[in-house]
């Protein structure tokens, strides 16, 4: 039996749509493979600065590789516009930014109603406010932007529409770093002087300036090269 064989009660059309299927699977299961691989190491990274295994460095690690999986997911437009090599990664964009967002998620459910360090009302305290607003508003973001992110949604909003609401997804983005760097700011001036590792928010809000910066250059190239057309 060659590899065209098509069963004869199956019309082409479905057997596209079936080959469709079986690569979206295919897509989906590598993305998650990485994901769970990205989730590992950052809370082996987090392990090592914290020196405890806990619910604690579990829900720090989902937020932390939620934000790597994301920025991954932006970053792969650029850097498929530039290195011709990455190309076909982009078909794992959308997978890694949903896998990210439910961590995320995970993240803020754990962390507003089932944490029994830190109860919900004490996030509206002063000290800690000015943290958990940008979360609030990073989370409703990345909230309408996994609403948005299949065919049927881009079809009913149209192409141009559809697209700004993803890019907001950068506003979101920062805003997540900011939550980040807000609440970890004393780990940090712990640290310079340190010969230790750094803490993975300071690594995050790297990461998610050069994810920001990669995405202007793009568009200052696209700009002008539109303009030049």
């Amino acid at each position: 039996m060659n590899g065209n064989y098509t069963p004869l009660n199956i019309s082409h059309k479905d057997h596209e749509a079936a080959v469709s299927h079986a690569k979206y699977h295919h897509i989906g299961l590598r993305a998650a493979i990485f994901s769970i691989f990205a989730l590992l190491v950052v809370f082996t990274y987090n392990f090592m600065q914290m020196e405890q295994l806990s619910l604690r460095v579990w829900n720090r690690s989902f937020a932390d590789a939620g934000m790597f999986l994301i920025g991954i997911s932006f970053a792969l437009s650029g850097l498929c516009y530039f290195y011709n090599f990455v190309d076909d990664k982009i078909v794992y964009r959308r997978d890694l930014g949903m896998n990210g967002f439910y961590l995320i998620a995970l993240h803020a459910i754990y962390s507003f109603l089932l944490n029994k360090h830190i109860a919900w009302y004490t996030y509206f305290e002063k000290d800690r406010l000015i943290a958990f607003i940008p979360a609030v508003i990073s989370l409703l973001i990345f909230f309408t932007m996994a609403l948005v992110s299949n065919k049927y949604a881009g079809q009913w909003l149209g192409a141009e529409r559809w697209r700004t609401i993803l890019r907001i997804g950068y506003i979101a983005y920062v805003l997540g770093a900011m939550h980040s760097g807000f609440w970890s700011y004393e780990d940090w001036q712990m640290w310079f002087g340190d010969v230790s590792l750094p803490p993975i928010s300071l690594v995050i809000t790297v990461f998610v300036g050069l994810v920001v910066l990669l995405r202007v250059v793009l568009w200052w190239v696209l700009n002008k090269k539109n303009k030049k057309s």
